[in-house]
């Protein structure tokens, strides 16, 4: 498989109505593909990935797709009621991937941005992780979506 170059959407910009004006930018520079951020899952309404997707095909650019998780969605949290939410919010982002023809998902999928500051994850906080991604992969393998795990310090 032939590697691909791709750009982040939030070099420019953070706004998903905003997406599509930095796609022919893309383009012209030379990029093959654009990460879209899944930052705020409500904003991709059926009209929008269409207007997403189209837009792609146009010029000819894939798309991966990227994400992270919250305080409020952590897999690593020791609570569970949190680690349920991260798992429906990762889930929804799976979604999204398939109707924006993307098959990867990337991104601190894990824990949250600032939790461990300072320290390295305990045993159990893996353990959560572990567990809850096991049953996100799932999910994700059942609709052709790779899971790729950024590491944080």
């Amino acid at each position: 498989m032939k590697g691909k170059v791709g750009a982040h959407l939030m070099i420019w910009t953070e706004k998903v109505e905003h997406y599509v004006d930095y796609f022919n930018k893309a383009k012209e520079i030379g990029f093959e593909g654009v990460e879209i951020p899944l930052l705020n899952v409500q904003a991709f309404r059926p009209d929008i990935t269409k207007g997403i997707r189209k837009e792609l095909d146009k010029l000819g650019l894939q798309a991966t797709c990227g994400t992270g998780l919250g305080r409020e969605r952590s897999l690593i949290s020791s609570d569970k009621e949190t680690r349920e939410k991260g798992k429906k919010y990762l889930k929804r982002c799976i979604d999204i991937c398939l109707d924006l023809d993307s098959h990867v998902l990337a991104g601190v999928l894990y824990g949250a941005f600032g939790v461990s500051v300072g320290r390295s994850r305990t045993e159990k906080e893996w353990a959560r992780a572990v567990e809850s991604l096991q049953e996100v992969a799932k999910y994700a393998a059942q609709r052709e979506v790779v899971l790729c795990l950024e590491a944080i310090n």
